[in-house]
């Protein structure tokens, strides 16, 4: 009776992969996958669009973009997929990539929509005529080769003003001298330096114009200074890397954009030397060290790259309760602590998600400004960062209270022509909650003549630049709600420039910080730090960080010595003296000492360094932060501007210690608990396999009445942890167990002194083994695609065939024939096919009667294939779900799939086949699949077999340069491989083309 019943299902099997195949054939002309569709579109909950309600004066553009809004909580810039439109083309029109332009004043309605889902703004135009143009900065100099950018800055009549600089047109006086980058381009308004001297430049506007004077030095590049210097990295995680150029004349240039990066250690870590805002940007791969280096011309510089294989034992997400107002940003920083006790700040390697889209939307992963958080609606949402199988998660609060008012400060100053005077704009709400605007609100003077604010919504936006003698009001407005500051300009001059300390000391290794100060001709002070020009009178000695940042005046002590430091604006300078010395590192002193904190809250730590000569120096900033125990407190990481800052996670006591140099302090940290009743325990299953995982639940019930889920703040135990481990306490993945071995083992959450206990089983089965597609004439081939297969030079095929389905043999690209026909010199090992080979000199396989016979079974194996590896479920496994991410993650054998788009970046994907060569690995994407940096390699671990793993995609599939890969890809759009990516496996797209560039493909055996 059973064989009877298993010969049904068989057959019923066999009819649907029939009817799936016909699908599949009827659909090999389409661009649309037939089986798995092709919108990266599943999962999609809604779209943001924005800026929100924006205003533009007629004449000008304005970019909007598109945020996707994903059911598993994570966000997408989908503005190159979204179809714009301007209600009223007389107003605006929009172009396919966001693109606004203004054309006369009135209201616009701009939306934007993608796959049922849409969204929409209202694009005010005004009337408003631009007045002026200004330039900055004023009085620019640069060194010869380097560049500097100028900001074109748009004054219109009612007062407002405009980042215009990618309108205007840029023009240098003098070519020979420096010439301008094109205008209506990105980089618009970059300067290049080309010889030493003068010239002018101008931004011009219609009939308006503005310009300045930039000076070429001929200083000469003499070293390169990277920081952080003998950085360390962990596995998974990435760190920004910076280079500052000293000179000749003693004065430093932040050149990291400029720079060529490059580790001599690929394996270990590798740096992004792309263009762009990852320039810099080093990602940990494996344990080792590496050698960062960063070259420009013939100078270079190197540090070593520690990357670390330490477990990764929680991430702190910060801050841990938050609240923000509908409209506005929360920016989180996520910690990962290392059980080593060491942390490091993984904002950018995290993959950050909102349980609730509907109430906050975070920004898109991988940013500069990742972890940043936009209230959408009123309620509370959890906020997670994940890396890996590890998360930690923060509460965030969105409240729909009203701007009342806003605050400007200082409400009244004074500043001197040709200086600037910085402004912030805190708004307050009806619930009196206050929020910083400074970046939101709109700017304006009363008299733009006298002073005039930055464009908006910029990173320096309320910095106010006086221009000529006189009294203006400053005004803010956002929405209906405006408020204003008086500033007074004067006339006054600059008579000397003040450097302080006069006198100091340091040690070798650590910074000084100096002030300048600018004494005016009316009697006048006012800091002038990041308008002078520092320089050290020698460099061997002492170094001084970049100009015009907000780390300028700080000096590094190099070696030994006396040297001056000055800081020059204009004709007038003011020096001061420093003396590096070579004193040791005696003792740190951590401080406060002994204190407590709230749990949820922090607590600041200070660590001071004492040397052999007596001096003291502030080591809060360098020295390396742990926490004992990690599970009661954690600190931020190291190298921040928050550095030895720690979270009380629960109750307890922990030893905070500071380390640099060899030597630390340290001091304990007492973390007190609000009152608890009672704990309870539940487990999602009671059972488990090897392998597996499985949550468990701590509810804590409070004094009050409440019940809240604390699985993130109890201690998690395991009363057997050669059956089960318990993940890291305080974090999101806290409370997860992972089954080590067969057994049972008791799973004990405590808190102060409440704990509840669950019993979890564990059985020694391993999963079920998928089953795997029949290859058929499949086998033999390497690569396959419908329409072309291309190759740049440096290409290597090994080990399998090649074939065309559907067109000439001059779809082969770049290929060099062999001296046999159908043979390619980066061919190795194989042959290749194409319909129109004939025979002689073409061989048609056995025991196929013609080429055309052979390639119509090759399409027919392909299609089955495809088809099979598309059915859900496949007859030997239960389907899994897939997550967007698989950076990180170690998984088994088994099927996988996703409604949606997938990358691995996030680090490495580790296939464990448990020490069984026959797992089969099934992952089927319906959208776009994607790897690349800072991850995007496959590992092979526990006897896993390239041959057994199959990748089934819906759309294009892109391989990052520089990468591993393993697996016999069925993708039924293009595949293209980055340079240098290597591939074991096979490369088949169904109905469109591979690309290969400087590749290593090569068939499994």
């Amino acid at each position: 009776m059973v064989g009877n019943q298993k010969m049904q299902l068989n057959i019923c099997y066999r009819w649907l992969l029939s009817l799936l195949v016909l699908l599949f054939i009827a659909g090999c002309n389409s661009d649309k996958d037939p089986i798995l569709g092709l919108e990266p579109v599943d999962g999609l909950q809604s779209i943001l669009i924005s800026p929100e309600n924006p205003t533009l004066a007629a004449g000008l553009t304005q970019q909007f973009t598109v945020l996707g809004v994903y059911a598993n909580g994570t966000s997408l810039d989908i503005s190159d997929k979204v179809i714009w439109s301007s209600a009223t083309v007389a107003v605006s029109t929009i172009n396919s990539q966001g693109l606004a332009t203004a054309l006369q004043p009135g209201t616009s309605v701009i939306a934007a929509s993608f796959a049922g889902k849409s969204a929409n703004t209202q694009l005010t135009v005004t009337s408003a005529v631009l007045t002026s143009i200004s330039i900055s900065p004023l009085d620019a100099s640069v060194a010869d080769g380097l560049t500097t950018q100028f900001i074109a800055t748009g004054v219109y009549s009612d007062g407002t003003t405009e980042n215009i600089s990618s309108v205007v047109n840029w023009l240098s006086s003098d070519t020979s001298i420096a010439v301008m980058n094109p205008s209506q381009t990105a980089s618009s308004g970059l300067a290049t330096a080309v010889a030493p001297g003068n010239t002018e430049i101008s931004a011009t506007l219609g009939a308006l114009s503005a310009s300045t004077r930039l000076t070429v030095t001929d200083a000469i590049l003499m070293s390169i200074q990277l920081t952080p210097v003998n950085a360390n990295l962990f596995v998974g995680v990435s760190r920004q890397f910076s280079a500052t150029g000293v000179y000749s004349d003693g004065t430093s240039q932040d050149i990291s954009a400029l720079v060529s990066w490059d580790s001599s250690a690929q394996a270990t870590a590798t740096i992004d030397s792309t263009s762009g805002a990852n320039h810099g940007l080093a990602s940990g791969l494996a344990a080792g060290a590496t050698q960062i280096s960063a070259t420009l011309g013939t100078v270079s510089a190197e540090t070593t790259l520690t990357v670390n294989a330490a477990t990764l034992s929680s991430i702190v997400v910060t801050p841990l309760i938050s609240t923000v107002t509908t409209g506005l940003s929360r920016q989180f920083v996520a910690t990962a602590n290392y059980a080593d006790g060491s942390s490091f700040d993984v904002s950018r390697s995290v993959v950050w998600a909102s349980a609730d889209t509907q109430i906050a939307t975070m920004n898109a992963n991988g940013a500069v400004n990742s972890g940043l958080a936009t209230g959408q609606a009123a309620g509370t949402v959890q906020i997670t960062a994940t890396l890996g199988l590890v998360s930690g998660s923060a509460s965030l609060t969105v409240n729909s209270a009203t701007l009342t008012s806003l605050v400007i400060t200082p409400a009244l100053s004074s500043v001197v022509a040709g200086q600037n005077r910085q402004f912030t704009a805190t708004g307050v709400y009806s619930d009196g909650s206050s929020e910083d605007l400074t970046s939101l609100v709109t700017w304006s003077s009363s008299d733009n003549a006298i002073a005039l604010p930055n464009a908006n919504m910029q990173s320096n936006s309320g910095l106010v630049a006086g221009l000529s003698s006189g009294t203006v009001q400053i005004r803010a407005t956002q929405a209906a709600v405006s408020a204003e500051a008086t500033l007074i300009v004067t006339a006054a001059t600059l008579s000397s420039i003040s450097v302080t300390p006069v006198i100091s000391s340091v040690a070798m290794g650590l910074n000084r910080q100096f002030v300048a100060t600018g004494i005016y001709s009316d009697g006048s002070t006012l800091t002038i730090s990041q308008s002078v020009v520092w320089a050290s009178a020698n460099t061997q000695t002492a170094t001084m960080n970049a100009n015009g940042n907000s780390a300028s005046g700080l000096a590094t002590g190099q070696a030994a010595g006396v040297v001056q430091i000055s800081a020059t604006l204009g004709s007038i300078s003011g020096a001061a003296t420093l003396t590096v010395t070579n004193a040791s590192l005696s003792s740190i002193s951590v401080t406060p000492v002994n204190p407590s904190v709230v749990d949820g809250l922090t607590r600041q730590f200070n660590a001071t360094g004492t040397y052999s000569d007596g001096s003291t120096a502030d080591l809060t900033a360098v020295a390396n932060w742990t926490s004992g125990t990690i599970a009661v407190a954690s600190m931020n990481a190291s190298l921040a501007a928050n550095s030895g800052l720690a979270t009380g996670l629960s109750a307890g006591t922990s030893l905070i210690r500071a380390s640099f140099a060899g030597l630390d302090g340290s001091t304990t940290l007492t973390v007190t608990a609000a009152a608890l009743t009672a704990i309870e325990v539940t487990p999602e299953n009671a059972s488990a396999v090897v392998n597996e995982t499985e949550r468990f639940t701590a509810t804590g019930v409070y004094t009050d009445g409440s019940r809240i889920n604390i699985s993130s703040t109890v201690v998690w135990t395991s009363s057997n942890v050669g059956v089960a481990v318990m993940n890291a306490n305080g974090q999101l993945n806290s409370g997860l167990a992972t089954a080590m071995a067969a057994g049972i083992s008791t799973i004990t959450a405590t808190l102060g002194t409440t704990q509840d206990s669950a019993v979890l089983t564990v059985t020694a089965a391993l999963a079920n083994n998928p089953q795997a597609p029949a290859m058929g004439e499949l086998q033999r081939f390497v690569m396959i695609a419908s329409q072309a297969i291309t190759t740049t030079a440096g290409s290597a095929v090994a080990d399998g065939d090649m074939a065309i389905l559907d067109l000439a043999r001059t779809a082969y690209a770049g290929f060099t024939p062999g001296p046999v026909a159908g043979q390619f010199t980066q061919l190795t090992n194989g042959v290749s096919y194409a319909p129109d080979d004939v025979t002689p000199p073409y061989v048609v396989p056995v025991p196929y009667a013609s080429m055309v016979a052979f390639i119509n079974q090759v399409r027919t194996d392909l299609g089955v294939a495809a088809t099979f590896l598309a059915a859900d479920p496949n007859p030997a496994a239960a389907t899994q779900a897939l997550p967007a991410e698989l950076g990180g993650r170690v998984m088994t054998r088994g099927v996988y799939r996703t409604a949606g788009n997938v990358i691995i970046q996030q680090g490495n994907l580790t296939l464990d086949a448990q020490g069984d060569p026959d797992s089969v690995f099934i992952f089927v994407i319906t959208g776009t699949f994607t790897t690349g940096a800072p991850g995007g390699n496959i590992v092979l671990t526990g006897g896993a077999q390239a041959r057994n793993v199959f990748w089934r995609t819906g759309g294009v599939t892109v391989f990052g340069s520089n990468t591993s890969f393993a697996g016999n890809v069925f993708a039924w759009q293009q595949i293209n491989l980055g340079t240098g990516t290597a591939i074991t496996g096979r490369l088949f797209s169904v109905t469109e083309q591979v690309t290969l560039d400087a590749n290593a493909v090569t068939k499994p055996q």
